[in-house]
């Protein structure tokens, strides 16, 4: 079978024999339309994979923060140990106070398996991203802004501060 007779064998009906001339520009036509479709299926791809990305990291970020508002609820029991601690000084109640102070100390070591970190105040610049200031006064010594009291103490989640430090700030 010579090659024109198996192309003519091969046009479909209903298709237009297309001469030599045209044929070339309809190649040309339909490579560009396939690299065109080729260059769409690969940006499709492309945002697709950045959705994914965006995603995972969204359901990465729930995680780390999904237990937030129950750890604050355990934050006021650790400012209640601490002010008992702070107020023991009695030695006839020695045992009482390691007690307490063991309680404390197991409370602390499981905020902090779950991510949870105090974090220093006293003789820092204040800043209102960690602290929140309850006065100010007259400190010597002291450059202003410094914190100089400590009432509550701060606390961060991973990197993201779940309760500000009640502070007071020197004048």
């Amino acid at each position: 079978m010579s090659e024109e007779s198996l192309d003519q064998s091969t046009v479909v009906e209903n298709m237009e024999v297309v001469e030599d001339g045209d044929l070339e520009a309809k190649i040309s036509e339909l490579t560009k339309k396939v690299s065109q479709e080729q260059e769409r299926a690969l940006r499709a791809r492309a945002d697709f994979e950045n959705f994914r990305k965006r995603k995972d990291a969204e359901v990465d970020a729930f995680r780390q923060y999904a237990n937030e508002k129950m750890i604050g609820e355990f934050l006021p029991i650790v400012d209640s140990f601490d002010r008992a601690l702070a107020s023991f000084n009695d030695p006839s109640i020695a045992s009482l106070v390691e007690g307490v102070q063991l309680i404390h100390k197991q409370l602390i070591t499981t905020l902090e398996k779950l991510g949870v970190t105090a974090f220093d105040s006293l003789n820092t610049t204040f800043d209102t991203n960690v602290h929140m200031a309850v006065s100010e006064e007259e400190a010597e010594g002291v450059a202003a802004g410094t914190v100089v009291k400590e009432f509550q103490r701060g606390y961060k989640l991973q990197d993201r501060v779940i309760r500000p430090a009640m502070v007071v700030v020197a004048k």
